[in-house]
């Protein structure tokens, strides 16, 4: 038995495989979180403007301009972002069979080791940045309504399967060291949406209480006055 499969690894593929470089990966993710930081700041700027210029007689026809420039900025870091990721995503680089675990990244073909199954907290709770920086599309429907009420738990299910099927992967154990900051960030954002809930019904309690706190002290003189 030679050294890769003591290691657990299929034999070595002859060939070359397209990848894509983590480069291109990394700009692709900053892009994606790039967009949601610049959209409300270009909304911020554009209600700025507005609130300048409106008093402003002369200064009017500069303030329609401005904002139809920060419209224009709004629109196309919100709805372009996506044309820029793909583009990142899609520019590959030839890598012999021989650098990655032959296993990985053949879709369907692919041989999924009993070490990648399991539980993923970046694919089930940051689906969308997950999904596109592993190649799993299947993250997009996230954006269906009704669908993504239990999308969170398929990726979850699946992530790992996934992306080790889309992408050639070394060995399993880069595989998880990739994954290792994902889950640190998926659980840190599944703690921040649990909080968040439980923090909403706390206020829509105390607003509730505070309502018929105030109803009841107003028909307290109300009905002294009978």
């Amino acid at each position: 038995m030679d050294q890769m499969q003591t290691m657990g690894q299929a034999p070595a593929q002859e060939g070359m495989v397209s990848v894509v470089p983590q480069k291109n990966r990394r700009l692709g993710l900053l892009l994606f979180f790039g967009t949601f930081i610049a959209f409300p700041l270009v909304l911020i700027a554009w209600v700025v403007v507005a609130m300048t210029f409106r008093s402003m007689m002369t200064g009017q026809a500069t303030g329609q301009m401005l904002n139809g420039i920060l419209g224009f900025l709004g629109f196309a870091s919100f709805f372009l972002w996506i044309p820029g990721v793909i583009l990142m995503l899609r520019r590959t680089e030839q890598r012999p069979w021989s650098e990655f675990d032959a296993r990985s990244g053949k879709g369907e073909q692919s041989v999924v080791p009993q070490e990648i199954k399991g539980w993923s907290w970046g694919a089930a709770f940051i689906s969308l940045p997950w999904g596109l920086y592993h190649r799993v599309f299947w993250s997009l429907l996230v954006f269906v309504p009704f669908v993504n009420m239990i999308w969170w738990i398929v990726m979850g299910m699946m992530g790992n399967e996934w992306a080790w099927k889309a992408m050639p992967w070394k060995s399993v154990e880069e595989f998880h060291a990739y994954q290792k900051p994902w889950k640190l960030w998926g659980i840190f954002f599944f703690i921040l949406g649990v909080l968040l809930f439980i923090g909403s019904i706390i206020l829509q309690i105390a607003a509730f209480a505070l309502l018929a706190g105030m109803g009841v002290a107003g028909a307290g003189p109300g009905m002294m006055q009978y």
